[in-house]
């Protein structure tokens, strides 16, 4: 892979159902749709070489 050979640094895996969902969750807020308001945050993992998780091959 890129990440594993050094060709990037750095890979940013986002949630993007999760992502998704707060939109509309705000979108619905800001029409009135929604009476309280809930925060919360958009969970998302950095990968390094340092922190890849193994890939174990079947070769």
């Amino acid at each position: 892979s890129n990440l594993r050979s050094g060709l990037i640094d750095m890979v940013i895996d986002s949630n993007p159902m999760q992502q998704v969902s707060k939109a509309v969750d705000f979108i619905a807020r800001e029409h009135g749709y929604v009476s309280r308001k809930t925060v919360a945050d958009v969970d998302f993992q950095l990968y390094t070489s340092e922190n890849l998780p193994r890939a174990d091959r079947a070769d």
